[in-house]
């Protein structure tokens, strides 16, 4: 029997499924641009390799201090340093805690000179552990012969290519829907894009690098910034306490030690919010954002340079409290020739009745130089 509706016709007395939904035509994405890192690092510096393994050497000045390993009397004339290797005969070091030079006179072994004491007009003094040992400058005699020649052994770095991969499947049935937000194949594409540059940013900034050969085939994993930097480069940890301004200038002193060049600070909101506490009407920051490299930055003013902070997504949950200081300049995007970020499509057999799409990139990381840079943890 028909159903009948008398009166007023109203909102509710419309069938089942005749309303027009509104719905807008477009997905909104919680993570549109989660890349910083990467973006900055491809518009940086880019290098193709014809390997899966590539490598550099890295290069110093002969150092120009040690310290004292032990004290030392007045009278003592063998000096135990951390580090006798840059001296030679004739130089004039300072024992900088006293002011007094010292005359070496020979390299006994990599750890130990003899030298002889107050060879200026300041009285021996005592030389305490760890005290700065700096060196002045030879002073050769007349008609000296001329010194062996005296240099650093170059250090070789090595790293591999890995291959990102992020596909999108399904049905030439499903493909042919209409859908909200578009065609799903081109949404799914856009989506799986994103994520293979997230997880490579991942990767580059604290994966370590590995060549696994105990399968079918190779398998290489990228070493990312943190293996490669976290030996040497200056590192301020706040042990699960807030970020200080004095400890923060401190430590910017030693990551701008070698350079004065801009660094990039990439952390998170927790971190990027206590330095703008600190830096809020000191003239420390510029007044908002400004763009570098396609990202969006706040720059911090320092006497030893500026420094570029980058509030990045990856710097959340166990690394909530870490930042990385770096001289972008020294980082180098690295992929394997023509098989750097890609698209293809259709890659499914003719015979079968879905779509295969895959977004792949085979890269690496190269950095220099991890003195350059510099590590913050622990920040609460």
């Amino acid at each position: 029997m028909p159903t009948y509706k008398r009166g007023i016709f109203d909102r509710a007395d419309f069938e089942t499924d005749m309303v027009k939904l509104d719905i807008r035509d477009k997905i909104y994405n919680l993570q549109p641009e989660v890349t910083p890192f990467i973006t900055i690092l491809s518009k940086m510096n880019k290098l193709k390799t014809s390997n899966t393994q590539y490598s550099w050497f890295e290069d110093d000045l002969l150092g120009n201090y040690t310290q004292a390993n032990g004290g030392q009397t007045t009278t003592d004339t063998a000096i135990t340093v951390d580090d006798a290797g840059m001296f030679q005969e004739g130089d004039i070091v300072m024992n900088e805690a006293k002011d007094e030079t010292m005359l070496v006179k020979s390299v006994d072994s990599l750890t130990q000179i003899t030298v002889e004491r107050s060879y200026g007009t300041t009285s021996a003094a005592t030389i305490a552990d760890n005290a700065y040992i700096y060196k002045l400058g030879s002073a050769m005699q007349e008609g000296y012969t001329s010194p062996q020649a005296l240099q650093r052994a170059k250090s070789k770095k090595t790293n591999y290519i890995q291959i990102f991969s992020k596909t999108v499947q399904l049905t030439e049935t499903a493909n042919a829907v209409d859908t909200y937000g578009g065609k799903r194949r081109n949404y799914e594409r856009q989506n799986r894009a994103i994520e293979l540059k997230r997880e490579m940013e991942s990767q580059f900034l604290w994966g370590e690098k590995k060549e696994d050969t105990s399968g079918a085939h190779p398998r290489r994993a990228s070493g990312g910034v943190y293996e490669f930097i976290s030996s040497n480069a200056p590192t301020l940890d706040m042990s699960s306490s807030a970020l200080t301004e004095s400890s923060f200038e401190s430590w910017l002193k030693d990551v701008f030690l070698y350079s004065g060049d801009d660094r990039y600070l990439f952390t998170g909101p927790l971190v990027a919010s206590q330095i703008s506490q600190f830096a809020t009407g000191k003239q420390r920051t510029e007044p908002g954002k400004t763009i570098k490299y396609g990202i969006s930055v706040t720059t911090y003013h320092s006497t030893m340079g500026d420094i570029h902070i980058v509030v990045d997504r990856h710097f959340i949950g166990p690394h909530a409290g870490k930042g990385l200081a770096l001289e972008v300049k020294q980082l180098w995007y690295r992929y394997l020739q023509g098989l750097d970020w890609r698209l293809q499509l259709n890659l499914q057999n003719k015979k079968d009745h879905y779509i295969l799409d895959e977004y792949s990139a085979h890269a690496g990381l190269e950095i220099h130089n991890d003195k350059l840079h510099g590590i913050l943890k622990g920040v609460s």
